[in-house]
């Protein structure tokens, strides 16, 4: 059998794996749009499993048949989580009964990390923000900072050489990015205690219970998102017994349903069942139309330029 990692290699995987009578498998990261999924042949494969139901959601819109996708949750390694904190605070200069929100994620628009900037802002000063990541936006960030007074406050060190280490070190996790597929981070941070607040959207909804594991803001302007993020925060920052509660509840959810062995037994039994089936229900001939069909009839709807 064959696997594409991602939708891209999938678009000459497909029609060789049809031509040989090979099941293909595609493991979706990420959601895509129309053209994308169209033109990367996604409908050809025999099975799509995504990291989320979000990252399916396309796909069954188009009408694919229910049976030839499946979300298999990526799985966390709790050993290599399970590393105590390396000095976060006495690296960065932040004093130990400071209250430290951690994120990461690389400095681009899609991660929206002003917004948490600007929410700080509005917080008390001993509130820390430390963002773990590098990219296209740091001097836009940094100058925000800069603009806000929050030099002492908010800290932005680039990558972090055992990031696994971190996590024992703040208080909470947060991320203000725009309909992450899936978040992995949040994910790790759940297993390492930490409440969590996000945006509600995407597939953070799927990692994030709200009230129970983490805190969700709603969707919303720029000025919005900025000031529900400092009310969210903000509670947590004056509640320890709410953020302990938060933490217990996200590590023992997890560990029950991201699992690293439970995502490997997941893909073992998938592989099994499309290797049983027969080679000559795998080739050109076992084509579902019905995604085809709906594209052909939405062009057709389309006015044309």
């Amino acid at each position: 059998m064959v696997q594409a990692n991602s939708a891209a290699p999938c678009q000459w995987l497909a029609p060789a794996a049809r031509s040989l009578r090979l099941p293909l498998v595609v493991h979706l990261h990420a959601s895509y749009l129309t053209r994308s999924r169209y033109v990367c042949l996604l409908h050809l494969a025999h099975r799509i499993v995504g990291a989320s139901q979000h990252a399916l959601t396309g796909l069954r819109e188009d009408g694919i048949p229910p049976g030839r996708t499946q979300v298999i949750l990526n799985g966390v390694d709790a050993a290599r989580l399970g590393i105590p904190g390396q000095g976060l605070r006495e690296r960065l200069e932040i004093p130990q009964d400071a209250f430290v929100i951690l994120a990461v994620g690389s400095l681009i628009s899609r991660k929206r990390h002003h917004l948490l900037i600007d929410a700080v802002s509005r917080m008390s000063e001993t509130s820390h923000l430390v963002i773990l990541g590098e990219g296209e936006l740091r001097e836009p960030l940094e100058q925000r900072v800069r603009e806000l007074g929050l030099s002492k406050r908010v800290h932005l060190p680039g990558s972090w050489p055992a990031l696994a280490s971190v996590y024992a070190d703040v208080d909470c996790f947060a991320l203000a990015s725009y309909k992450e597929t899936f978040g992995l981070v949040f994910a790790e941070a759940g297993l390492c205690s930490l409440p969590a607040v996000g945006v509600r959207g995407g597939g953070v909804t799927e990692v994030i219970e709200d009230g129970v594991t983490g805190l969700l803001v709603e969707e919303g302007t720029e000025e919005s998102l900025s000031e529900s993020l400092s009310l969210h925060l903000s509670a947590l920052s004056q509640n320890e017994a709410q953020r302990s509660a938060l933490g217990a509840a996200a590590r023992a959810r997890i560990a029950r349903e991201f699992d690293g062995k439970r995502m490997v037994e997941g893909f073992h039994a998938l592989y099994d069942q499309l290797v049983a089936v027969p080679p000559a229900q795998r080739g050109w001939s076992s084509i579902h139309l019905t995604p085809y069909l709906a594209l052909r009839s939405r062009l057709k709807s389309s006015p044309h330029p």
